[in-house]
């Protein structure tokens, strides 16, 4: 999961990812469009329960705060991270 965030110059990242170990990892990071000022922090769960309600509960701070949640545009021709190609045919060349 992924949600990202506006509030005047200040932009905020908030991602949910499951690592290799099949840990729990929520990634937040934070910057301003116009400055050099950002940070960046992690956390790690084993429950992906927890995980989701802290994620959740990340999102309603930064509500509170002033910060507006971005529309999620899904990006054309791809399905699953991967482009998906039309089938060989003899004589093709690729």
């Amino acid at each position: 999961m992924r949600q990202e965030f506006v509030r005047g110059k200040r932009r905020y990242i908030l991602s949910l990812d499951i690592d290799l170990f099949e840990a729990c990892v929520i990634n937040r990071h934070w910057y301003g469009e116009t400055n050099r000022r950002h940070g960046r922090r992690q956390e790690l769960f084993t429950d992906l329960g927890v995980a989701k309600s802290r994620f959740t509960a990340v999102q309603a701070y930064l509500v509170s705060r002033g910060y507006e949640p971005l529309p999620h545009y899904p990006l054309h021709g791809c399905l699953g991270g991967a482009v998906r190609r039309a089938p060989f045919r003899h004589g093709d060349r690729r």
